[in-house]
């Protein structure tokens, strides 16, 4: 008799290796898991992870209502992809919190930054966004700061002006020459 003629069944194989390997990875995530946990826990109950988190929450406040402040739905709508009217006073207070040997915060230049995001390659001068703001807002607001920024490079202007939208000061140098006559267009 052969042995071809009597076929016997294959034997099941054993997943028993894969179960294996399945329940370490497992037990090595859980672990990692719980350690990330404890230790993001211990960070944020102690006092200093306590101060990082909250003048985070609070920047991300302020960014807020930078975003819909006075004045930003007409910067947006002279050429601004993004829009932010910053009180610095504020952020100086966020930034002197989050260093431990900072003194008392500083006094900043000016009371109020315009941030201004353009994409492409037309964007509007600092005067003319300065302009914009006034005429938004009224005269009689507090000096003022206008910068306007590509999404990815260089700061195109920086410049400071009186509550009444007069020029103070430049504090940026000029863009290069690329960047110079795509930030004069119209």
């Amino acid at each position: 008799m052969s042995l071809l003629a009597h076929p016997t069944a294959p034997t099941p194989k054993s997943h028993r290796g894969c179960w294996i390997a399945a329940a370490i990875v497992a037990g090595v995530l859980c672990v990692t898991g719980i350690g990330a946990a404890v230790a993001v826990y211990a960070m944020a109950t102690s006092k200093r992870g306590k101060t990082i988190i909250g003048a985070f929450t609070e920047g991300a406040d302020e960014v807020q209502r930078a975003q819909s402040a006075a004045g930003t739905p007409e910067l947006r709508a002279a050429g601004c992809e993004n829009a932010l009217v910053l009180h610095m006073e504020k952020f100086m207070e966020i930034a002197s919190a989050l260093d431990e040997d900072a003194g008392p915060p500083m006094k900043p230049h000016v009371e109020l930054m315009i941030a201004c995001t353009v994409e492409g390659s037309r964007a509007p001068t600092c005067d003319a966004l300065a302009k914009v703001y006034v005429d938004a807002v009224g005269v009689s607001g507090p000096a003022f700061m206008v910068q306007i920024s590509p999404a990815h490079g260089s700061t195109i202007c920086m410049e400071t002006y009186a509550g009444s939208g007069v020029r103070r000061t430049s504090l940026a140098r000029p863009p290069r020459a690329g960047a110079a006559a795509s930030a004069s267009a119209p």
